[in-house]
């Protein structure tokens, strides 16, 4: 599996099982646009220096939201 393919399983599993609180709480009051079930990712920015940005797209926004900033070894969740 390459990198771009583990940001993107790590970020859907946080997704589904909200381990953080912050996932928890942005995720009661925002909804993943899914595609069988499966949360729909935008794009993984993969040049941003010094982080892997995930957007995904959320059911009442018409444009994709950034969900995830990854840091190497770090995982954190970006509201915005």
């Amino acid at each position: 599996m390459d990198l771009k393919e583990q940001v993107i399983q790590t970020a859907l599993k946080e997704i589904e099982e909200q381990s953080w609180g912050a996932t928890e709480q942005y995720m009661q009051i925002h909804d993943v646009v899914r595609v069988n079930d499966i949360p729909e990712v935008a794009r993984v920015d993969m040049e941003a220096k010094m982080a892997l940005l995930l957007y995904t797209y959320l059911s009442k926004e018409k444009s994709s939201t950034l969900l995830f900033i990854l840091i190497p070894c770090q995982m954190l969740l970006s509201v915005i």
